[in-house]
């Protein structure tokens, strides 16, 4: 009897440590939501105020009234960055052109620069216009050679 009183006794005590222990965790709360705003507010525009126009024309003032420009930090969104112009890859797509027609260059290099010269009267439109810029399309052409481009086109 005395052992299975013993046996009981830890297995309560036990039960109550286990308790104790599963009791005591801190519940960790759920993560919330942080709203984030999707755009940037829109720039406020500062205007001339009605009282003081209405002051300036009633005091007969001869000199035209003229509001002060206000500075942009921001473009609004109906405004599109103007595009500078990036230097031209005319030189190398003219050495593509004159390497498809190279009587010593194999058939293998003349069909690369004949795709990439093909590809880059198309691209250097763009980059003339400012809307692509001029590293990326030459590393397409060179990408299109796969390691024989000119070195106009490096």
């Amino acid at each position: 009897m005395l052992t299975s009183a013993r046996a009981c006794s830890a297995l309560l005590t036990f039960a109550l440590g286990a308790l104790l222990f599963t009791g005591c965790k801190k519940e960790e709360e759920a993560p919330q939501a942080v709203p984030i705003p999707s755009a940037a507010p829109a720039p406020v525009k500062a205007t001339e105020d009605a009282p003081q126009a209405a002051q300036g024309s009633a005091a007969g003032s001869a000199a035209p009234t003229e509001a002060a420009p206000t500075p942009s930090a921001a473009p609004t969104p109906t405004e599109q960055p103007k595009a500078v112009a990036a230097p031209s890859i005319d030189g190398c797509c003219s050495a593509l052109q004159a390497l498809a027609k190279d009587p010593k260059a194999n058939a293998t290099v003349k069909s690369k620069a004949a795709s990439a010269a093909a590809m880059c009267a198309s691209t250097s439109k763009l980059v003339k216009e400012g809307k692509a810029p001029r590293s990326t399309a030459l590393t397409q052409i060179r990408a299109t050679m796969a390691g024989s481009a000119p070195s106009a086109c490096n």
